[in-house]
């Protein structure tokens, strides 16, 4: 099998897709990796002749030194306040540096069987998977998956007060547990951040040829679980984190 792995982040988002790509090639896989040039150290290199032969690192053109420039004027939302103007500086690193650089990342896409994904590179990612005719998988690093469990995590407060009424031995965590309020928290924020994408999203999905273009439906579907081509991993510890009930079947 050949697999692309898509990383931006910091070395927090790098450190599991370089575990990730270290078993995959292990297991006799090949590997293309594309990762920002400051973190490519960390890519396992020359271990073994296999490794050698079966991985493949592309660079971003772009560090992240380069997301800094968005945080005091993001193009949208920034009049807005707290998580939104948050949100809105995202969109900018993804628009601005992420999508730009497609032609790159459908480069190193050739012949690869799936697409692994880390959240900052997930709407590139999509697209590829769109266009590709493979599978993708996102890798949330934290717990992202839309769910009436508890509430999105940048609401800490509210998360952290959640997490500690859970006691499972009490508890019996079904489809219906929590509230649709929780469920609302991630929509609105997710809701944002494709508003503030839409119009790069279009240009890069017309660049590429791809055709329906990403809508917001389609994007909760596939967040959601709910899409047949798009699979979520989650990799916090499900002692911490409760597995949800409520997902998709992916």
């Amino acid at each position: 099998m050949k697999v692309l792995l898509v990383c931006v982040g910091s070395r927090g988002d790098a450190e599991p897709f370089v575990a990730i790509a270290d078993r995959l090639l292990q297991e006799g896989h090949q590997v293309e990796f594309v990762i920002q040039p400051e973190l490519k150290h960390l890519v396992p290199s020359s271990n073994t002749e296999t490794t050698t032969n079966n991985l493949r690192v592309h660079e971003w053109p772009f560090t992240q030194y380069d997301f800094y420039k968005y945080a005091a004027n993001p193009t949208k939302g920034g009049d807005l306040g707290g998580r939104l103007r948050f949100v809105a500086i995202v969109a900018d690193v993804i628009g601005e540096l992420v999508l730009p650089s497609w032609k790159l990342v459908l480069d190193a896409a050739k012949d690869c069987n799936v697409v692994i994904t880390s959240a900052l590179a997930r709407s590139l990612s999509f697209a590829l998977s769109a266009k590709l005719k493979i599978p993708s998988v996102l890798i949330h690093l934290q717990p992202l998956v839309p769910t009436k469990l508890f509430p999105q995590s940048s609401n800490q407060d509210n998360f952290i007060e959640t997490l500690l009424k859970l006691d499972k031995s009490d508890v019996e965590i079904t489809p219906e547990t929590g509230s649709e309020e929780n469920l609302e928290s991630y929509w609105m924020l997710e809701q944002h951040q494709h508003d503030f994408l839409e119009e790069r999203l279009d240009k890069m999905y017309e660049e590429m040829e791809i055709e329906p273009k990403m809508t917001f439906e389609a994007l909760k579907k596939i967040l959601s679980g709910n899409d047949p081509n798009s699979f979520i991993g989650n990799s916090f510890f499900d002692k911490l984190i409760p597995k949800i009930a409520d997902g998709g079947p992916n």
